[in-house]
């Protein structure tokens, strides 16, 4: 059985969190449309062995990080709070960090297939019309850390 998704999320959330400015963040996406703050949500988007190392797995485990804030202005001010946060967050998880737990680091340049990717769109909830920013974050998980039945 390999390794636990809830607690690897439960790692990136928490490093979201303690990075200090952001305020609403969460795992999973929110049923309501969030209201004019700027709402940080993670989900489990796959898991994947792309390779075996000797008598191990590796493990890949893709998680998209969801940027989302409403139109509360003419557009200027959200797409530069949008693109700060974005910004913030992809150097939180590129630079000098430590996730812990059993993430042996994030597969950036695309080792095991999938990097990280920045993607840019716009979304509606409801009448609400939402800047949405979803970042690809595949964690590669330490092989040997692996439960055995």
């Amino acid at each position: 059985m390999a390794l636990n998704p809830y607690a690897i999320m439960h790692v990136v959330l928490s490093h979201l969190k303690a990075q200090g400015k952001l305020t609403h963040v969460r795992i999973g996406l929110p049923k309501q449309p969030p209201t004019g703050e700027l709402t940080v949500a993670i989900v489990m988007d796959g898991i994947r062995t792309p390779e075996l190392v000797l008598d191990a797995r590796v493990l890949v485990y893709d998680l998209m990080v969801h940027v989302f804030r409403s139109f509360l202005d003419d557009g200027a001010q959200t797409e530069l709070e949008v693109a700060r946060v974005v910004g913030e967050i992809t150097e939180a998880f590129a630079g000098d960090f430590t996730l812990g737990g059993n993430v042996r680091n994030i597969d950036f340049a695309g080792q095991y297939g999938r990097s990280v990717e920045v993607n840019w769109d716009y979304l509606a909830f409801g009448d609400v019309q939402f800047r949405a920013v979803a970042i690809s974050l595949p964690l590669i998980v330490d092989p040997a850390a692996e439960l055995v039945a």
